[in-house]
């Protein structure tokens, strides 16, 4: 709902045309937008390590590492591509790489978390542990 609202506000049709590429694929989003998103239910994806997602992760987020071996085949068996789904790394360096891989490999809707978990933790969001 937030991206609707977001899409009219912004000037852009969002009735019987399709969505621009960027942002019918994912954008970067801020913390505050991803925050509404872990809210609505969408899909989440830490990329860092397990040892990182042990100490704190964004809520019911699901880990695994980019560096997996068949990373794409397992966020596959984990989450629906035809969902939307946030991804966020440390700092988000490694989420770009990851996101162009999972819309690749069929994901239709790949988000990805602006300056990663720092950014998240900074903002004072809720994490798990």
């Amino acid at each position: 709902m937030k991206r609707l609202l977001c899409l009219l506000a912004a000037g852009i049709p969002v009735f019987g045309t399709e969505l621009p590429p960027c942002l019918s694929q994912g954008t970067l989003v801020s913390s505050e937008m991803a925050a509404g998103e872990v809210g609505e239910g969408v899909q989440v994806l830490d990329l860092r390590p397990k040892a990182d997602w042990d100490k704190g992760h964004l809520p019911k987020s699901k880990q695994l590492t980019l560096a997996d071996e068949n990373f794409t085949e397992k966020v596959k068996a984990m989450m629906d591509p035809a969902k939307p789904l946030l991804i966020y790394c440390r700092s988000g360096r490694c989420s770009p790489k990851a996101a162009k891989l999972l819309r690749e490999a069929g994901f239709s809707h790949v988000d990805e978390l602006e300056g990663g978990m720092d950014a998240w933790e900074q903002a004072g969001r809720p994490v798990e542990r």
